[in-house]
């Protein structure tokens, strides 16, 4: 009787180290894909930082290589106009620019999306959850939209003004297509598809790539996705 206690027992031991070692594992792997979307940001930061620099602005309103339909979006989103800057310059060669996202020839290359654009964590195949955070109110704008903007117009200061997110899975978007996610600035998580107590990947104007928590006060929200709002960021990003 003692040996089969022993036996009933040791195999209880082993199913808790099972259950530990799977623990670890999970954790080291959420880790790696975390780790793995920040480096998709920082990337796609670069990239845009490199067009940016070829072309003295950004690759959204009035950008030499957009075009547009006759209600004035653009035909294209940014994210294929920055193609050649993440080394897919054989892609960016196959969209047809004068033709819109969904027209036959450049559905067809929807199913090509980079890995730069895909999330570790979700599948979604032609589905991005890396977009422009667009907001306008009054003469106050975001970094992106469908307006002109260089460096110099972001007055708040690059480091402080945010240009893309990580949003929620259930707001991804095509990423052929030109719409990224509209904001509300009296809820910003809510907009990128999170709630209280989530941790949100930003990219800013700078490059850099941070976590945030998602309880931010609104007015620090405001200010991060405002590009000329003329207000300081006074609350910690990191706690």
């Amino acid at each position: 009787h003692d040996g089969t206690r022993d036996s009933v027992a040791s195999r209880g031991l082993g199913d808790v180290y099972k259950r530990q070692l799977q623990d670890a594992v999970g954790v080291a792997q959420s880790g790696a894909r975390g780790a793995q979307s920040r480096n998709n940001l920082q990337q796609i930061g670069l990239a845009l930082m490199t067009y940016e620099n070829t072309y003295k602005q950004y690759p959204n309103g009035e950008s030499p290589n957009v075009q547009y339909d006759d209600n004035g979006k653009p035909l294209l989103s940014w994210r294929v106009h920055i193609l050649p800057f993440i080394e897919q310059d054989a892609l960016y060669r196959q969209f047809k620019l004068d033709e819109p996202w969904n027209s036959r020839h450049n559905r067809a290359l929807m199913n090509q999306m980079p890995i730069t654009y895909t999330h570790p964590n979700y599948q979604f195949g032609e589905r991005t959850v890396y977009l422009a955070t667009v907001a306008e109110e009054g003469n106050m704008k975001s970094a992106f939209g469908n307006w002109l903007t260089r460096p110099r117009d972001i007055t708040d200061g690059e480091a402080q003004t945010v240009m893309l997110a990580e949003v929620a899975p259930a707001k991804a978007r095509i990423w052929t297509q030109p719409d990224d996610v509209e904001i509300d600035l009296s809820d910003v998580p809510g907009s990128l598809g999170f709630g209280p107590g989530d941790t949100i990947k930003l990219l800013f104007c700078d490059g850099r790539s941070q976590e945030v928590p998602s309880d931010l006060m609104a007015a620090t929200w405001r200010s991060l996705i405002l590009r000329n709002d003329g207000q300081p960021i006074r609350e910690k990003l990191v706690r």
